[in-house]
């Protein structure tokens, strides 16, 4: 179940050559492609979808925006060597993005998103972190068993010069892919 063994008809079961985890600092200063050009390995980000969502309090409250806001959820999924590895879903408010709806189903890159609209620098939120085990959907996503364990981060992304709330983001690691480092 935990995709160790494999079986080929007519040869018997095999273990799997089992790839090292790829050490990921869990710091909200510093792009997810950013992190991934100083590891050797193929790395692609395919945007999953642009939508708008309905009001969600704790969504809301997060950007600091009211009812009449429009707010768009943008998922990407990472994949690095040509494995599954994060889902990044990225919420944003069309009053500080006006031209979210449009551009969403484009982006691969937040910071770089970010950067073109003027934001240069960032900082996180309180962070939260979790354990669980994935749902259908992000089984299919993440092309994995539901045994194995996800680890999911909540945060936001803050603009340093204006201090202005950009994202809250929902970020769904693979436990069997990396290793987190956390910078007290």
């Amino acid at each position: 179940e935990m995709g160790y063994i494999y079986a080929r008809q007519g040869k018997g079961s095999f273990v799997k050559n089992r790839q090292s985890q790829i050490e990921l600092v869990l710091s909200g200063d510093v792009s997810f492609s950013k992190k991934m050009e100083a590891v050797d390995c193929k790395f692609e980000t395919k945007n999953l979808f642009c939508k708008e969502i309905a009001y969600t309090k704790k969504i809301y409250h997060y950007l600091g925006v009211d009812k009449s806001d429009r707010i768009f959820k943008i998922g990407r999924v990472r994949i690095i060597d040509d494995m599954p590895m994060a889902l990044h879903v990225s919420y944003l408010a069309a009053s500080v993005f006006p031209d979210i709806e449009q551009a969403g189903s484009e982006i691969t890159s937040m910071f770089a998103y970010y950067n073109g609209h003027g934001f240069e620098e960032f900082y996180s939120k309180r962070s939260l972190l979790s354990v669980t085990f994935p749902t259908k959907a992000e089984r299919r996503i993440l092309d994995c068993s539901h045994l194995i364990p996800l680890l999911v981060l909540h945060s936001g992304c803050i603009d340093k010069n204006t201090h202005k709330v950009l994202e809250f983001t929902k970020i769904i690691y693979r436990t069997d892919c990396f290793k987190y480092i956390i910078n007290i």
